[in-house]
């Protein structure tokens, strides 16, 4: 029964392989592009395709939502000729390095209506979402989410915190948050297979989400039917919203046609938490829709094709072969074993 009390610090080295590795489901052998293997998605991308998941998959798929209007070095990958999206308007941006440039629908959506998750029926409280990034003061970070989630209204309560696996790390940050009684989860590793299932988990039984920062989570929640408040305004933080830095963001300062304003995007969630938190709007509704491609996705078959295309190109299949040549035994590993009947059973 989820308690809203969080885990101890145990549990949470235990979930982010800081104890040794007593449990651990990571992907196996075969690497995707950029290591993708994270967040579940490449486990995910490959049961949308139906592919297997002990394979490498010769496309370059995002790690989460990205606004980005300019493409980085690391998304051209030699040798790969499909990059895969959630959001149409990107298909322009990488058209002129990508044979095929296709939009599927985000892996955490398909993951979502597979299984039939939605919110539990008397969710309460809010979860947090502490943003991942460097720390010029990890105590005072700390105590700065401590003394916001203390002031706000009961109607928010309980307040749990989310954080990062690279977060979790970050001793000093982590004890002060406990030392004041906050509860804290956490998805775990971000190469455990198990990532989305423990993110749904948790995410489902809360009644709002709070954060300081605007990615992924921000829209899983949204799917859900968990509304949203970005917070940056309301919270004295050091580390302010990178996604805002323009130089991260647009090119030489140029918009590329079609894309979705970030600008905008943080317009729609900069709201009054005491007014604003009852409902998702239209307009947020719609957006969630367009970054996840909900009308945009080719079909599981069409994405089969792709990733059984590429596996057949010369270099992946050399890659396999040796990887079979050092490893012979692999398939009857335990932990090979386990990722197979994690990938039946999402």
């Amino acid at each position: 029964m989820f308690d809203y009390k969080g885990y101890s610090k145990e549990k949470l080295y235990e979930l982010c392989w800081f104890d040794n590795g007593k449990d651990r489901i990571p992907y196996f052998g075969q690497m995707d592009h950029s290591g993708r293997e994270f967040y579940s998605l490449s486990l995910l991308i490959k049961k949308f395709g139906y592919y297997p998941p002990f394979l490498k998959a010769n496309v370059f798929y995002e790690h989460g939502v990205c606004f980005y209007e300019h493409v980085l070095d690391e998304q051209i990958v030699k040798g790969c000729d499909t990059y895969l999206t959630s959001s149409k308007w990107r298909e322009g941006l990488f058209k002129p390095y990508y044979k095929n440039v296709k939009t599927i629908m985000f892996p955490y959506l398909f993951y979502r209506r597979k299984n039939d998750i939605k919110q539990v029926e008397n969710p309460k409280g809010t979860l947090f979402f502490a943003a991942h990034e460097e720390m010029e003061d990890e105590v005072g970070y700390a105590n700065t989410i401590i003394n916001y989630i203390k002031n706000l209204p009961e109607e928010f309560s309980p307040v749990c915190v989310c954080l990062h696996v690279s977060d979790v790390g970050k001793e000093k940050f982590l004890n002060t948050l406990l030392s004041a009684n906050i509860p804290i989860y956490t998805a775990g590793a971000a190469g455990d297979v198990r990532y989305v299932k423990r993110f749904y988990y948790m995410l489902k039984h809360f009644k709002y989400t709070l954060g300081t920062t605007i990615g992924s989570n921000v829209f899983y929640a949204l799917d859900l039917g968990i509304p949203f408040a970005y917070i940056e305004k309301d919270i004295d933080i050091k580390n302010p919203d990178y996604a805002v830095r323009m130089k991260d963001y647009y090119k030489d300062g140029k918009r590329f046609p079609g894309a979705i304003d970030y600008e905008y995007i943080r317009s729609l969630f900069n709201i009054d938490i005491t007014k604003e938190m009852s409902h998702i709007t239209k307009e947020q509704k719609e957006l969630t829709e367009k970054i996840f491609g909900v009308n945009d996705s080719i079909s599981r078959l069409e994405c089969a094709k792709y990733l059984w295309r590429g596996l057949f190109k010369w270099e992946t299949v050399m890659e396999f072969f040796k990887y079979f040549l050092k490893h012979p035994l692999f398939m009857f590993k335990r932990r090979f074993i386990r990722l197979i009947m994690e990938y039946i059973d999402i």
